[in-house]
Formats: structure tokens, sequence, C-alpha cells
């Protein structure tokens, strides 16, 4: 019987191992991906469209009534503003555009 339980644990051990590591592997899988991936190419003296949706805030706000079920947790309808200055501020330093 202690034979049996101590086979048992090697192997759920070993498992648990397996499965941590192999998701350790594709998570970094995932990251190298995403960092390396490569960027969209843009065309020589490209123009800057911008197409804010919704209303220009600062601070997005979220709608209060989903918070505590965890639910529909965007920002509908919101352009951050800073992320918009940013990439003009991008944009005004890039030699293609």
């Amino acid at each position: 019987m202690k034979l049996f339980f101590s086979t048992l644990f090697r192997w759920l051990g070993r498992l648990r191992s397996f499965l941590v590591n192999g998701l350790f592997i594709a998570l970094v899988a995932i990251y190298l991906v995403l960092i390396f991936g490569g960027q969209a190419e843009v065309p020589e003296h490209a123009a800057l469209i911008i197409d804010p949706s919704g209303q220009m805030v600062e601070e997005l706000k979220l709608p209060t009534s989903a918070l505590p079920l965890g639910l529909n947790i965007t920002a509908p309808n919101q352009t951050n503003l800073h992320d918009l200055v940013e990439a003009i501020q991008h944009a005004a330093t890039d030699e293609r555009i």
C-alpha cells in the first residue's frame, strides 16, 4: 500500500512539473512572438490619420454598475487624451510621416 501511494504521488509530481514547465515555455514563446513579431510597414511620406471615437477624456471612466461583477470593464465611447497626444508626438519625430 505504501509503495502504491509513493508511486502515485511521484507520478502526480512529475505530471505537475511537466504541466507547469509546459505553461512556462508557452508563455515565453508568446512573449517572444509579441516582442519580435515585427511591426507594420509604413510607406514613406505617409499621413497620420486620427479618428478618435467618443468623448476625449483624461482618465477613462468605467461603468460602476458592472465593476463588482467583473463584467463590461471597457470604457465605451471614450478616447484617452494622453494616448492620443503620445501618438501625435511619436508621429512628429517619425521621418516616415
